[in-house]
């Protein structure tokens, strides 16, 4: 009876530790300072306007362009993890206040992930649908 006792406690712990070890990845995403009507603003072509680091995290930078008005807080993240895919949806809360155009760098920080290649796919809602921004295959450095 002892035995049998042990051994459940014992898989019950083994249980336990393998929910722990088995988390799902942290990610956050946010915007990084107000509108730039500098430097990346001047970028013509959007390709060029997404830059990342992969070693122990993912850290990403993208742009986004979007009305001036307000120039802070003016964004709606949320994001899908699939397999070897992420995709980064960014919803713009006050699409038209202003008659001027800004461009904003987005950055996601993403730990915890398992495989060493991605392809990132970032979108954009407009008109009530999601628009592409940017598509990318990635590994780890």
């Amino acid at each position: 009876m002892k035995l049998k006792i042990l051994f459940l406690v014992f898989i019950g712990f083994v249980s336990c530790v393998e929910k722990i070890t088995e988390n799902e990845p942290v990610v956050k995403i946010y915007q990084d300072g107000k509108c730039r009507n500098y430097g990346l603003n001047k970028i013509n072509n959007d390709s060029l306007c997404f830059d990342y680091k992969f070693d122990k995290s993912l850290s990403i930078n993208f742009c986004v362009k979007g009305n001036c008005c307000p120039d802070s807080n003016r964004f709606i993240f949320n994001y899908k993890l699939n397999n070897s895919q992420i995709e980064i949806f960014v919803d713009d809360v006050a699409p038209n206040l202003c008659k001027c155009i800004c461009t904003y760098v987005i950055n996601a920080e993403i730990n915890g992930l398992l495989n060493k290649k991605y392809t990132v796919t970032c979108y954009i809602k407009n008109n009530n649908e999601y628009k592409l921004l940017h598509k990318r295959e990635i590994g780890k450095n």
